[in-house]
């Protein structure tokens, strides 16, 4: 599959709801037949379906179902309203797919997936996640030396102008480095 877009799912509702999901779940069960095994009635062709779930736990100290979902280009809108009209659960999700600038989420409150901007890089080991502007501030700091005060990075346009400064440095050090913002969706 080419362009995987990696979603992270938490479910709430009520327990047996979650058993009942949890139960339903084989390794690398696609969504298609996840959705038929729990008993959606609609005719899967009309949804853009396009992934497979790759772990699905009952986290006993949250109180949730998580599931990792990898799904060809985009988030898996139609899965998750699927299993909304199925049962009476909340679903939130933080999906991403750097090649093709996908990084977003629907938990506005930041309670399960609270990170607001991502740095990919070949200059560092792993992805920075990062919750805040004041985090972000710190962090240009650290790794970049941009020194930017977290106030000003509310201001319209200063966003892009850390993007260039990054360009610069990565350019500098012969590699790349993104920043995403998060784009929170409904």
């Amino acid at each position: 599959m080419a362009n995987i877009c990696c979603i992270d799912i938490v479910i709430l509702g009520e327990r047996k709801d979650l058993d009942f999901l949890n139960d339903k779940f084989n390794p690398d069960i696609s969504e298609t037949e996840f959705l038929k095994t729990i008993g959606v009635k609609e005719n899967l062709d009309d949804y853009e379906l396009r992934g497979y779930i790759d772990c699905c736990e009952y986290d006993e100290d949250q109180d949730a179902l998580k599931m990792y979902i990898c799904h060809a280009w985009s988030p898996c809108y139609d899965f998750i309203d699927l299993i909304r009209s199925r049962l009476d659960v909340t679903i939130y999700y933080y999906a991403e797919e750097f090649n093709c600038e996908i990084v977003e989420t629907n938990d506005f409150e930041g309670e399960w997936f609270p990170q607001r901007y991502v740095i990919n890089s070949d200059l560092l080991d792993e992805y920075i996640y990062i919750d805040d502007n004041k985090e972000l501030s710190k962090v240009l700091k650290k790794e970049f030396n941009i020194d930017i005060s977290e106030k000003d990075l509310n201001l319209e346009g200063k966003l892009n102008e850390v993007e260039e400064k990054l360009n610069t440095f990565a350019e500098e050090k012969g590699g790349f480095i993104s920043l995403y913002k998060v784009k929170l969706e409904a």
